[in-house]
């Protein structure tokens, strides 16, 4: 990892530039809505540039039981590929926030009945454990990418996501993502993500897609849905709120439900959004 505050060299192929979150001018950001926003993050980090190289190793069928390779006759000693350079941003959330909330015992009820269907299902072969902490934070991507959409200048299937998860368990515990967009020449950006991701367009951003996502126009029908999706393996969440393009999701668009976000007994950003609904109605 290559820091540099102000020049970058056109052969560093990873530059990133961490924010302080304090920083912060503009009124939208200084909401209280926003102080709550900000004591739920550790790390707020604006990636300038990446390298990302996709390789096409093969594909699998239906029923995902062997992968067809890309070298049928495996005559070749080489893959398929593309290299793309791009920008996002890179979000931590505060880890011992995260531990206590997912030990709730309805957020683990929850999960745990969306845990069996994908036990049961073809699509246990490429979605990963799904966990409390692992849903809230793929469902906080897709929310943040398709609010990004509005602000970035790029188009809804130009975002991609990436999750880093780990369990509290685990030796080191993880609970961030990054949302970030690639191009196939030597620059690949267009500036947008990196300038979302300053603190003062970053957390009005992020308040205004809890917003939108607290209300979606399936509603009721969305919200109190208790199966959605290929094999049931989303919950709250349908194409009006909360999927994205299938090229922006690694995990097809499956493992996802709003309400573990924004719920009142259930949601993890649940007093942000409290907040942010109070200030706009004149409240606070």
């Amino acid at each position: 990892t290559i820091e540099r505050d102000h020049e970058t060299h056109p052969k560093d192929r990873f530059v990133v530039e961490h924010t302080d979150l304090s920083n912060r001018h503009r009124a939208a950001a200084n909401t209280e809505a926003a102080e709550l926003l900000t004591g739920c993050l550790t790390h707020l980090v604006k990636v300038r540039r990446l390298r990302e190289v996709r390789v096409l190793r093969g594909f699998h069928r239906y029923t995902m039981v062997n992968m067809v390779p890309a070298d049928v006759d495996r005559s070749m000693d080489w893959l398929p590929a593309i290299e793309v350079y791009g920008e996002g941003i890179f979000l931590a959330l505060d880890e011992q926030s995260v531990s206590t909330w997912e030990t709730r015992s309805n957020v683990r009820d929850r999960i745990q009945d969306l845990e069996h269907r994908r036990e049961a299902s073809v699509f246990s072969k490429f979605l990963p454990v799904l966990t409390p902490r692992f849903v809230m934070l793929h469902t906080l991507a897709h929310l943040l990418i398709r609010q990004l959409i509005y602000e970035s200048g790029y188009s809804s299937s130009s975002i991609r996501e990436r999750l880093y998860v780990a369990e509290s368990s685990s030796p080191q515990p993880m609970a961030g993502l990054m949302v970030y967009t690639g191009a196939g020449d030597s620059e690949g950006t267009l500036g947008g993500l990196v300038r979302s991701g300053d603190p003062d367009w970053f957390l009005p951003t992020l308040i205004t897609a809890l917003l939108r996502a607290d209300w979606c126009s399936l509603d009721p029908v969305c919200a109190e849905s208790s199966s959605q999706g290929s094999d049931g393996l989303s919950l709250a969440a349908c194409h009006a709120c909360a999927l994205v393009a299938e090229t922006s999701c690694d995990y097809g668009n499956l493992s996802l439900d709003r309400k573990i976000l924004i719920d009142p007994q259930l949601g993890y950003l649940h007093p942000v959004l409290v907040a942010a609904e109070q200030a706009r109605l004149g409240i606070l």
